[in-house]
């Protein structure tokens, strides 16, 4: 807006309002529209839910991670919500900026991600969640 005000031609793109609140231990995070905003928008949206850990199984003092993917009938992804002890803000930011570059729900479920036992599990929850959306979990 800056830009602008100062006579330069700036655009700024659409937002996915990324959020997060703390309630208790758990961390809340919520990007894109809600399956209720979706309907009112006259969009039919296709969930994905799944339940992870956020270490390795085997890892000590991993928790449980419940996320849930929105796409529409393209499916493009739309939305994303995420709730866990932890591990919630990069999976959030995450989904923010795949829903910014119109990513589809079938280049989620085939991307590559990293693994360390003492900070992720071997299949993200992100990816297990767009797997069961397009039905090949």
């Amino acid at each position: 807006m800056a830009d602008n005000i100062l006579g330069k031609n700036s655009v700024f793109g659409p937002i996915s309002s990324p959020s997060i609140a703390v309630i208790g231990e758990l961390e809340v995070g919520t990007v894109g529209v809600t399956k209720e905003k979706a309907l009112e928008y006259g969009i039919v949206p296709i969930e994905g839910n799944a339940k992870g850990l956020t270490r390795a199984k085997y890892y000590p003092r991993g928790e449980d991670i419940y996320v849930k993917i929105l796409s529409d009938s393209d499916y493009r992804v739309i939305g994303a919500q995420v709730i866990s002890k932890e591990g919630v803000k990069g999976r959030i930011d995450a989904m923010s900026l795949l829903i910014g570059r119109k990513t589809t729900v079938h280049q989620l479920a085939t991307s590559e991600t990293s693994y360390a036992p003492p900070i992720s599990s071997a299949l993200d929850p992100l990816t297990m969640a767009a797997r069961k959306l397009i039905g090949s979990d």
